[in-house]
């Protein structure tokens, strides 16, 4: 991982100009600002056009490993990492997202999103219908998933992050059908995140926007 860098400060405008940095040829009336989302922090530098993700997630439970732990946080970071369309320029996001596994006889990081993980012999496709993984809003409480969850590529933990951090579902639940199976509506564009947790679903544009500007975020 290479070292963030660091713009040098602005220099004052004058008449209502825009501050420009000395290194930068770009105008940078905030050249970095950062964001609280839940647990998480949105760091974003206008001057080198990056977007950083940060924040601690906690696994605890009787499906909780370091195995677990270190699945999630790689799904989260290369799943949240890549690139976006802000404010009409491209900007690089990196995800850095730590892990850690707590145990029974562990105090809970208070700083960090806390997640359960049951333990189950059920496959992905049978608990993700009948017990799905959740996340309360912002992390005010502990997510849920399963030791197993995305065996076989799925992204339902870098989705649930989603939620920990404020963004909405891109789909609602229809009625479940004859068989009891869930059906969804999709609400949002194919290969969004928040709608699809299909391998190589991610973050859209306006996810990265809504967490940066606090726009159409979960009460």
């Amino acid at each position: 991982m290479s070292a963030e860098k660091t713009p040098t400060p602005p220099s004052s405008g004058s008449g209502g100009t825009p501050a420009v940095c000395s290194s930068h040829p770009c105008p940078c009336t905030t050249p970095i600002q950062t964001v609280q989302r839940g647990k998480f922090s949105i760091v974003v530098d206008r001057c080198n056009k990056t977007i950083n993700i940060r924040g601690k997630q906690q696994f605890f439970g009787a499906g909780a490993s370091q195995t677990v732990v270190d699945n999630a946080i790689l799904s989260i970071n290369s799943t949240w990492s890549g690139s976006t369309r802000f404010e009409g320029d491209t900007f690089t996001v990196t995800s850095e997202v730590t892990g850690s596994l707590r145990l029974v006889s562990d105090t809970p990081d208070a700083t960090a999103n806390q997640m359960l993980v049951k333990l189950t012999t059920d496959p992905p496709n049978v608990h993700k219908n009948n017990d799905p993984a959740n996340q309360p809003a912002y992390g005010r409480s502990p997510g849920m998933i399963h030791n197993n969850e995305d065996d076989g590529g799925t992204l339902t933990i870098p989705h649930e992050m989603g939620h920990a951090m404020g963004l909405k579902d891109e789909y609602r639940e229809g009625p479940r059908d004859a068989s009891g199976n869930r059906t969804i509506v999709r609400t949002g564009p194919a290969g969004g995140l928040m709608g699809y947790i299909d391998p190589g679903s991610k973050p859209t544009d306006q996810n990265y926007s809504d967490l940066v500007t606090g726009t159409n975020l979960l009460p």
